[in-house]
C-alpha cells in the first residue's frame, strides 16, 4: 500500500495503513515527518523533512517533493511491468479516456474542456 500524508497524521490514512499492515501488506509511507504516526506504522518511509513548517505556504515545496516521489514510484512500477502487459494497459487507459470524452451517456463528460457533467 502506498500511503501519502503531508503531516503523517491524517487519521484515515493512518487507519488504512494500520489495517493494511495488520493484514500483512507492505506499507510505503510518503510524508514530511519520519516520526509521525504514519511513519511508525509503515514498512518503508520516504520522508521529506525540515526543521521549519510554520506557515501553510511552507508546505508547497514538500508537496512538490511528495509528488516527485510518487511519480518516481509509478514510473518504476510501470518499467518493471512486462511489455505485453504494459501495451494492454495503455490500450485500456486510452479506451477509458476516449469513453469519458465522447460517450453518448448524458451523465458523462463530453470533452476535456467541458468540466461539468450533464444530468437529466
Amino acid at each position: 500500500m502506498l500511503a501519502i500524508s503531508h503531516s503523517g497524521r491524517t487519521r484515515a490514512t493512518v487507519d488504512a495503513a494500520h489495517r493494511a499492515r495488520g493484514s500483512g501488506a507492505c506499507v510505503i509511507a510518503v510524508c514530511s515527518a519520519a516520526r509521525s504516526p504514519l511513519a511508525t506504522v509503515a514498512t518503508h518511509v520516504l520522508a521529506v523533512e525540515s526543521s521549519q513548517t510554520r506557515y501553510a505556504t511552507d508546505e508547497l515545496p514538500f508537496r512538490a517533493a511528495h509528488l516527485a516521489i510518487v511519480q518516481a514510484l509509478a514510473r518504476e512500477a510501470f518499467e518493471s511491468t512486462a511489455p505485453d502487459l504494459r501495451a494492454s494497459r495503455r490500450g485500456a487507459w486510452a479506451a477509458a479516456r476516449f469513453d469519458l470524452r465522447y460517450s453518448d451517456d448524458p451523465g458523462v463528460m463530453r470533452s476535456s474542456s467541458d468540466r461539468e457533467t450533464l444530468t437529466d
